[in-house]
């Protein structure tokens, strides 16, 4: 009954798009995506050995609006809720319930002022900002909000300035309180020794096709002060990471497409390589005819790498994802992934399909 409401009720939001772009200060945003998403010690990937939790269809709407008061200046408030096959009532929550929010709940994802002007972004409020890497799965082994059908967000000040034609600097630094974590970092890394906490990132960024055909080029520093357990007591938690993409355009094999590699490494600095240590590959192609991305990726993440929750910590994986391009709004994507934790040694798998639609 409540997955029909919600249907319901997203398809009369959406339906009503075309009142808002009537008015060109006023821009409707968001999507709807549908998921199955299974997880087994299966080689099918279907299942969830005995685990609910493990294994769902799952349901989120996003839906919301964006004022432009002028040429500079603009406000975005949008409205976000998930639901699973066994939800059973709505709440709605400001707050996050500790690993962004759970099931059934409505709240804002994005609530935010923004500046811009011909070099430099600015926001301040609440707002999505994924560290992505452009390869076909378009994640980061830093930190990927709101994958699947999950939401996440940062509460805080997000800054971009142009630094060259071809180079950008990016800041974030975000607050997180104690017992509402807004997104869920693993382990260690548990922000438990103070009511109120501060994390830094800094970024150096280069998203332009250069003669080598280099499509992207990254570094970036993260720091969580007081807020990572070692040793039993409380100390910075402190990361660098890279990032370089390859595209090299087919036009005649692939129909316009590209073969694409991009690679990830980065180091937990207070802790010895091999320790902290996480290195990312992955090999495809992309925009067969406009339509098709497929990509093959192996992964290595150590056990004190702790902010990346689409990777396990301590564990070596292998995956493999499709996607297709039904058309600018809609698209359809399925992964298929093999994983060895380090503690067991024997191998888990791991399924999704999802649908997405974008206004």
């Amino acid at each position: 009954m409540v997955l029909r409401k919600i249907l319901l009720g997203s398809f009369i939001a959406l339906s009503s798009t075309s009142l808002f772009a009537q008015n060109n200060e006023i821009t409707p945003h968001g999507n709807v995506r549908v998921a199955y998403i299974g997880n087994t010690d299966d080689v099918t990937g279907i299942g969830n050995n005995d685990n609910s939790a493990a294994d769902f269809f799952g349901l989120r709407i996003r839906y919301g609006l964006k004022y432009q008061f002028n040429q500079y200046s603009s406000f975005a408030g949008r409205l976000v809720t998930q639901l699973r096959d066994d939800t059973d009532e709505l709440r709605f929550s400001i707050k996050a319930d500790g690993l962004g929010i759970a099931p059934g709940t409505i709240s804002f994802d994005e609530f935010y002022y923004q500046y811009k002007n011909e070099t430099t972004t600015m926001k301040i409020g609440r707002f999505q900002h994924t560290v992505s890497v452009l390869s076909n799965a378009g994640r980061s082994g830093f930190r990927f909000q709101s994958n699947h059908i999950f939401v996440h967000w940062s509460d805080g000040l997000y800054l971009k300035h142009e630094v060259t034609n071809d180079w950008y600097g990016e800041a974030i630094l975000e607050y997180q309180p104690k017992n509402n974590i807004t997104y869920p970092y693993r382990g260690a890394l548990d922000f438990g020794n103070a009511d109120h906490n501060l994390t830094t990132y800094l970024a150096l960024e280069n998203r332009t096709r250069d003669a080598n055909n280099f499509i992207q080029k990254g570094f970036g520093l993260f720091l969580a002060p007081n807020s990572y357990v070692k040793n039993n007591e409380y100390t910075t938690y402190a990361l660098v990471m890279s990032r370089l993409v390859y595209d090299l355009p087919n036009r005649e094999l692939l129909h316009g497409g590209s073969f694409r590699i991009s690679a990830e490494l980065g180091q937990n600095l207070n802790n010895e390589f091999a320790e902290g240590t996480q290195a990312i590959i992955s090999a495809g192609v992309n925009k067969v005819a406009s339509k098709h991305d497929f990509m093959i990726e192996l992964a290595r993440t150590d056990q004190h790498w702790l902010t990346a929750t689409a990777y396990a910590v301590a564990a070596h994986e292998i995956e493999f994802r499709y996607k297709y391009h039904i058309n600018d709004k809609m698209n359809v994507d399925a992964r298929y992934r093999a994983r060895v934790p380090d503690s067991t040694g024997d191998t888990a798998y791991s399924t999704f399909i999802r649908f997405t639609y974008s206004l």
